[in-house]
């Protein structure tokens, strides 16, 4: 009788815990096929945004009414982009989480996003 009440109980405490998306570490093959040719949409600080990703290279991101357009690329296994006129790169590890993916910023922020295309 203990053994069906402790599996009753088991049972009804995986019943309420929540389902986790286990996230995945993108390497950069993954990155590049995933982005290339496509375009995400994710909410942030600062309200919505989208981004497209050309498969040349080319990127448009857009903010309420901005509108920045930059060049991205692959560098090891991380995103990376540059938004004219400035030279530096930032650079982001990838992950996939269920449907979305994760940009992941060098502090640990994470920005969330759905592919649109």
């Amino acid at each position: 009788m203990r053994g069906l009440i402790a599996l009753f109980l088991a049972a009804g405490l995986l019943a309420l815990s929540p389902a986790v998306a286990e996230e995945k570490h993108l390497i950069g093959a993954d990155v590049r096929a995933l982005l290339a040719g496509h375009s995400v949409a994710g909410v942030d600080d600062g309200g919505p945004w989208t981004q497209d990703f050309a498969a040349d290279g080319g990127t448009v991101h857009k903010q309420g009414t901005g509108q920045s357009t930059g060049i991205w690329d692959v560098r090891g296994d991380q995103y990376c982009s540059r938004w004219p006129p400035g030279e530096t790169w930032t650079c982001f590890d990838m992950a996939r989480d269920g449907a979305a993916i994760v940009f992941i910023a060098k502090g640990g922020k994470r920005y969330r996003a759905n592919f649109t295309s």
